[in-house]
């Protein structure tokens, strides 16, 4: 079955794994995220220069202390971003959740698990993005996961996520 500008309405089931997809988007640190990881990186690259690990050294060797102890950070910071989307993709789906999306063509209805139906208008949408494997309406504070497979194709994902883009852009002319 595959979404069209007529009223169509789709149940699935979402899991942790759609909600850490939504994570693993890039782009979707923000600024001060952005900044913290700049910060922490770019701290780890000057730590051996202020307090020199090895003693007196040849360039070359301050220079490889210096390589060594950026990659440990930048390791580090790998795994503690990967645990934090793990976190957040808890936090948003804890457990297996029906869901609903309905199109309404002007407007779409979202329910999840027992909360009530959210219609959302286009100007309510901030953004309709395609991703690997699904797609999603950021509707703050509402976020939308829709699974590819729902659409049957993945030309009408395309559609979708073009139509509801182009109908909130609409909204701001």
């Amino acid at each position: 079955m595959m979404l069209t500008n007529s009223a169509a309405k789709f149940s699935f089931l979402l899991r942790r794994a759609d909600a850490l997809a939504w994570e693993h988007l890039p782009n979707r640190m923000n600024g001060f995220q952005r900044f913290l990881l700049m910060t922490w990186l770019i701290s780890a690259a000057f730590w051996p220069l202020v307090l020199p690990l090895g003693g007196p050294a040849s360039s070359g060797a301050a220079l490889l202390e210096v390589l060594a102890f950026f990659l440990l950070h930048l390791g580090l910071a790998v795994v503690v971003l990967a645990v934090w989307a793990r976190l957040r993709a808890k936090r948003r789906i804890p457990v297996p959740v029906e869901a609903q999306l309905e199109d309404l063509g002007e407007s779409l209805v979202w329910t999840m698990g027992r909360r009530p139906p959210r219609l959302l208008a286009p100007e309510a949408i901030r953004q309709v993005r395609l991703g690997p494997d699904h797609v999603f309406v950021e509707a703050p504070p509402e976020l939308i996961i829709i699974p590819r497979p729902v659409f049957g194709t993945a030309q009408a994902a395309e559609a979708f996520v073009m139509r509801w883009e182009k109908r909130r852009s609409m909204c701001f002319l």
